[in-house]
């Protein structure tokens, strides 16, 4: 399948763990004046990739050698030596006449349903649940096995939670399958502009991909999503119904600390305790943290526990 890719411009910080890093904060426009939502900067040296939001603000850490590309569908890639910009800079692109065209270079797989099409953002009222992670298409890139990162603003994606496979289309109907063997990490973004991370972990799973809750030099904090289907069954008997009478798709959650290091993997509960234990390394600080934070134990509270541990 070809789709046409020119690189974009523009930032919604991705992480970048140095002690020599800077951050930066600006906005992307075109050379008319307006605003750039979803544009792109990369730093390929040090494996650094951002949007910006609806705003077409973004944000970004950058190191002394880094040079950022801004690329936007539609405008010519911009390369700029992140030691010349000002910490609050306003990025201008250039339209540009000829869309350079080129295939992604993967096996892609047609994704069929009884009328040909996938039906992300309709809803059965019979139905509870749902086998994708988005009820519609969303923009996001993914790292090839090589480490070069693909992105173009024509093309969507979705995460099929019960198979593993990671969808892309062009026009919401013609729907592809990208093969698990060719790209080791995606990242979507949601229309609240939310980043939603997956990666390989063959050491959790060989065939889903696994939710990057929080990432460091240290330990990583993972989250397993299984869907599975459960047909509508309704028993009638003396006592009354028993059953339901929908299909449901179901999500089993798991959760698990990688560390870096040795590739440990240890399963965890939703428990203080369990975090304690996985992280025995970090007593100190993991007491300070839940201390310090009460709220419930959720993707935010160990997404904010996994920063605190690496910091």
């Amino acid at each position: 399948m070809k789709v046409t890719l020119l690189l974009s411009l523009s930032v919604l910080a991705v992480n970048m763990v140095s002690a020599q890093s800077n951050t930066i904060k600006g906005s992307v426009q075109g050379e008319g004046g307006q605003l750039l939502h979803y544009a792109m900067i990369e730093d390929s040296k040090h494996n650094t990739v951002a949007f910006t939001d609806s705003v077409g603000d973004f944000t970004i850490a950058t190191h002394p050698d880094s040079k950022l590309l801004f690329q936007s569908e539609g405008y010519r890639d911009t390369l700029i030596d992140a030691g010349t910009m000002s910490l609050n800079p306003q990025i201008s692109l250039k339209l540009t006449v000829n869309l350079p065209v080129q295939t992604m270079g993967l096996s892609l797989h047609t994704v069929m349903t009884a009328n040909g099409e996938v039906e992300v953002a309709r809803r059965n009222p019979m139905l509870v649940g749902s086998r994708y992670l988005f009820n519609t298409f969303a923009h996001g890139y993914f790292t090839y096995k090589s480490g070069k990162q693909f992105y173009s603003q024509n093309c969507l994606f979705n995460y099929e939670k019960m198979s593993g496979f990671l969808l892309v289309t062009t026009d919401k109907k013609d729907v592809k399958e990208v093969g698990r063997g060719e790209i080791k990490s995606f990242v979507l973004y949601d229309r609240a502009d939310q980043r939603y991370e997956f990666e390989q972990v063959p050491e959790i799973d060989k065939i889903h991909y696994v939710q990057v809750l929080a990432s460091g030099a240290k330990y990583k904090i993972l989250k397993l999503i299984k869907t599975d289907f459960v047909a509508s069954g309704v028993a009638h008997t003396a006592g009354g119904d028993r059953g339901q009478d929908y299909d449901e798709f179901t999500d089993e959650l798991q959760y698990y600390i990688l560390n870096v290091q040795t590739r440990k993997v240890q399963k965890v509960s939703l428990k203080k305790r369990a975090l304690k234990e996985a992280l025995q390394g970090e007593t100190d600080k993991v007491n300070k943290f839940m201390s310090d934070n009460n709220g419930s134990l959720d993707d935010s509270y160990l997404g904010k526990l996994g920063a605190y541990i690496n910091s």
